[in-house]
């Protein structure tokens, strides 16, 4: 679903994984898709969902979800969580955009 807007942007949320930018001001169109690159992370420290479930305190489930890009709303506590079991100081090392232009 896009927007077209003249002088301002609107933020259209898909399925809280997603969203589009339409700027009607040429033909220019951003979509941008947060990546939550806790897969690899877990690969890279050898670690099992059990272990970082066991140091963070979250539930298995919610970390699979995680890994699984399936949840709704990712929790800010479950990134700080994460971050200081894995030694984190760039948020960016966790989620960030995937950018992709059209």
């Amino acid at each position: 679903m896009l927007y077209l807007i003249t002088s301002t942007v609107k933020i259209n949320l898909v399925q809280q994984k997603i969203f589009t930018l339409n700027i009607n001001k040429g033909a220019f169109e951003m979509e941008h898709e947060i990546e939550i690159k806790l897969n690899q992370l877990l690969l890279d420290n050898k670690m099992t969902y059990q272990e970082l479930a066991n140091k963070t305190g979250l539930s298995i489930r919610t970390i699979s979800e995680l890994v699984n890009n399936k949840i709704e709303r990712i929790p800010k506590k479950a990134i700080c969580k994460i971050a200081h079991a894995l030694n984190i100081d760039d948020i960016r090392e966790i989620i960030d955009f995937k950018i992709e232009s059209r």
